[in-house]
């Protein structure tokens, strides 16, 4: 599994994109890292983009687990999960309903465009803070 993480400034917008094969393993290796950057960042909304995912394996046990955490972000900031694939949606439709007392601005959309909409951004503009290249 391959990363990469970008701001949108004028938004104050951070996106974790994922690609490849994504397992328990690498999704928990790869949000630590996040959760690094996102320190010190003031940032008023998020996205998890799983577009570029060819398999989704996170177990329910580790969304379980993440679900039970604080949030990386603050509890009222906007988050979404950019998930077109029928099981990273479903899976991500779970952590939603597991979360949502903690997480209550949390929505999950099919594609990047839906999740621009709610976040107000009509002509996104991301720069890499990070990436796992």
């Amino acid at each position: 599994m391959g990363f990469s993480f970008e701001v949108e400034e004028e938004h104050r917008v951070g996106r974790w994109s994922l690609d490849g094969p994504v397992t328990d393993d690498s999704f928990s290796e790869s949000l630590k890292v996040v959760s690094g950057i996102l320190i010190g960042l003031n940032l008023r909304g998020g996205i998890v983009d799983f577009t570029e995912v060819t398999s989704f394996n996170v177990s329910e046990d580790v969304l379980k687990r993440l679900a039970n955490t604080n949030p990386v972000l603050p509890g009222d900031m906007l988050r979404l999960i950019v998930a077109p694939d029928n099981k990273a949606f479903g899976m991500s439709r779970t952590f939603l309903a597991l979360g949502e007392m903690s997480r209550p601005n949390l929505f999950v959309v099919r594609d990047l465009e839906k999740a621009y909409h709610i976040l107000g951004i009509k002509t996104p503009n991301f720069k890499r803070l990070a990436s796992s290249d």
